[in-house]
């Protein structure tokens, strides 16, 4: 039984000689030192795969966590927007529908009541009547009496408004594209909202409201993250000064607004998500740095680098060591072995090592011994 093991493994042993053989250059086999060489770059390859690896993994969730992170933040902020159109939509249409203002009495006093009962955001609220093209009564009682006219020189939005009006169109309200500074207001930002008195077809509300206190609300620099809200003429709706990158957002821009979809693009410099404003066709553009969103990603890299090089470097620095201790000491070795083979016997075969290299000198040494 133990002859049929033996040559069981003998076999297995040949086998595998075969193999390397066949898959090892001869000069490779021939050199001890070039073997080792060859398992230490071997090892190299592998460790540094496995770090490759394990950092393209973590690169990928991280990307994955960022992109979920980022459009999850601007749906948020979209549907926030969307929420705070819909209140002031529906705050317009109820001053635009209130008896006073169809029946044409105590307008000034119904609007500076309804303003009080209104949310912190307004500012003021208009009557005008562009039958007679003023300012017919206003919350703001400079604005009484002012020709639309020379708001119009003024670049004041709502004084030109189209806003619908008649059966059916009531309860539509028209809004300003995009913020502006008003005149009468110390040029604060604001959007103006305005809706048509019914049996009135000459006259419109105008309810103007802040924007600052809801762009603070969507903004937040703690996580470093920016929105812009973008209207259907590509411009910024809430920050007045600001412009986007055509070339950048315009074809995600559009994507968003016709399919209704929250998208995601990463640039050299920067990563955006993309969310669709339903009330106005708005789209909102939460931007990161990269340097922000993928800093987990760049820690990672940096570890699994660090990692990699330290391995590396002791796995260098052993293989350095052993080689020393091993290679050279068979070098020598042969060499010495050679001179024997010639005829020299005065070699010098003393060592002080006591492993496996210490036996193998004494080994030589003993059969240089009996030679003699």
């Amino acid at each position: 039984m133990e002859d049929s093991n033996h040559e069981s493994d003998d076999r297995s042993r040949g086998t595998l000689a075969t193999i390397a053989s066949a898959l090892v250059p001869s000069f490779i086999q021939r050199r001890y030192a070039l073997k080792f060489l060859v398992s230490i770059l071997i090892v190299v390859i592998v460790i540094s795969s496995v770090g490759a690896y394990g950092f393209l993994q973590a690169e990928g969730a991280v990307r994955t966590s960022t992109e979920n992170q980022l459009t999850e933040t601007s749906e948020l902020r979209a549907d926030s927007l969307n929420e705070w159109l819909e209140k002031m939509n529906l705050q317009t249409r109820t001053v635009s529908a209130g008896k006073p203002l169809q029946q044409n009495e105590q307008q000034a006093a119904y609007l500076v009541t309804e303003q009080e009962r209104m949310s912190d955001d307004v500012l003021a609220v208009h009557l005008i009547d562009t039958g007679e093209g003023t300012v017919k009564t206003s919350t703001e009682f400079p604005l009484e009496g002012i020709a639309l006219s020379d708001l119009e020189e003024r670049d004041v939005p709502w004084a030109n408004a189209d806003v619908p009006s008649g059966a059916g169109e009531n309860d539509k309200v028209w809004m300003s594209s995009r913020s502006y500074r008003s005149p009468v207001m110390d040029d604060k930002p604001v959007i103006a909202f305005a809706s048509s008195v019914p049996d009135q077809p000459n006259q419109y509300v105008v309810v103007i409201a802040r924007v600052q206190g809801h762009l603070d609300r969507i903004q937040n620099s703690e996580t470093n993250q920016e929105t812009q809200i973008i209207n259907t003429n590509g411009e910024t709706v809430l920050q007045i000064d600001q412009e986007v990158d055509a070339d950048v957002h315009e074809s995600h821009i559009n994507d968003t607004r016709q399919n209704g979809s929250v998208l995601f693009q990463k640039t050299d410099q920067e990563a955006h998500a993309y969310a669709y404003v339903e009330k106005s066709d708005w789209v909102a553009i939460t931007t990161v740095d990269n340097e922000h969103a993928f800093a987990v990603r760049d820690t990672v890299a940096q570890n699994v680098g660090l990692i990699i090089v330290s391995a590396l470097l002791t796995l260098c620095l052993v293989g350095f060591v052993l080689g020393r201790q091993t290679v050279v000491p068979l070098t020598a070795l042969r060499e010495r072995a050679q001179r024997m083979e010639e005829g020299d016997l005065d070699v010098d075969l003393q060592t002080h090592r006591t492993d496996e290299i210490g036996r193998l000198y004494d080994g030589f040494d003993s059969m240089r011994n009996s030679l003699r």
